[in-house]
C-alpha cells in the first residue's frame, strides 16, 4: 500500500526550472540517450516506479520530473485532463495524487445517488491503477466501496456548496471515524482482503474494481492484493 502524499516528498521545490540535458553513463546512454527513448520507457511505469526511480539520483530526479509523457499519462488515471495554468503534468498529478485520509467527497451510489463519502484508504493496485477506499459518512460497515481513480471518475467529485446528506447515522464522531480506519486497516494489512459490492438495483452501475471491464449488472466482490 503507497501513501499517495509522501511519494512526492522525493522531489523538492528546488528542483524545478530548467532541466539539463540527458546525459547518461553507459549503457544507460546508449538506451536512454534521447528523449523519445526515454518517454517510451517512462510512460509505462506507474507512479510508486517513477517516484522510486527518481531516488537513484539528483539527475534521475530532475529527468523523472520532466517526463511529460509519462506525468500526462498518470495525470489521466486520475482524472486529471490538463495542468493548470503554466504548471506541467508533474504538477497536475502531485496535486491531483495527494488525496488524503479524511477528505470529503460528493460520489454517486450504486443506487444512483450523491452523497457524502471519506476517503478511508489511498491504494495503487498495479493491474487497475490508483484506488481511494471510501466509506459512505453516516452509513454502516456495508457501505465501504472501492472506486477507481481512472475509471470511476464520473461518479467523483469535491464537495459544492450544495452539500448532499449524509446517513441517518449522522456525522462522524472521531472515535467513529477511528473505528472505520481501523476496520479497513485490520482488512488491509493482511495483504490481501475480499470486499463485496455494496447493495444497489438490478440496474445498478457498480464502480470499476467490482465489473474490471465485466457487464456493469454482473458485479463481483473485489479481491485486493498488497504486497508491501
Amino acid at each position: 500500500m503507497v501513501g499517495s502524499v509522501i511519494l512526492f516528498e522525493m522531489f523538492p521545490e528546488a528542483d524545478g526550472g530548467s532541466q539539463p540535458a540527458i546525459a547518461l553513463s553507459d549503457p544507460l546512454q546508449d538506451l536512454l540517450g534521447t528523449a523519445d527513448a526515454l518517454d517510451a520507457v517512462l510512460s509505462v511505469l506507474d507512479v510508486p516506479s517513477l517516484c522510486q526511480l527518481a531516488c537513484v539520483s539528483s539527475q534521475w530526479r530532475r529527468l523523472i520530473r520532466s517526463a511529460e509523457v509519462a506525468w500526462r499519462e498518470r495525470a489521466l488515471e486520475i482524472g486529471v485532463d490538463e495542468p493548470s495554468e503554466g504548471g506541467t503534468w508533474f504538477d497536475a498529478v502531485r496535486s491531483g495524487w495527494a488525496v488524503a485520509i479524511g477528505d470529503a467527497f460528493e460520489v454517486m451510489d450504486t443506487y444512483g445517488i450523491v452523497a457524502v463519502a471519506r476517503v478511508i484508504a489511498t491504494v495503487h493496485s498495479p493491474p487497475i491503477g490508483p484506488l481511494l477506499l471510501l466509506h459512505y459518512e453516516g452509513w454502516s460497515e456495508m457501505w465501504f466501496m472501492w472506486v477507481s481513480r481512472r475509471h470511476d471518475r464520473e461518479r467523483i467529485r469535491p464537495l459544492t456548496p450544495r452539500l448532499p446528506g449524509i446517513g441517518s447515522a449522522g456525522a462522524y464522531t472521531e472515535d467513529e471515524f477511528r473505528a472505520k480506519l481501523q476496520y479497513a486497516r485490520n482488512a488491509l494489512v493482511a495483504g490481501t482482503s475480499v470486499w463485496a459490492p455494496t447493495r444497489g438495483r438490478p440496474r445498478s452501475v457498480w464502480p470499476y474494481p467490482y465489473t474490471q471491464g465485466r457487464a456493469q449488472n454482473e458485479p463481483l466482490p473485489f479481491q485486493l492484493h498488497i504486497t508491501q
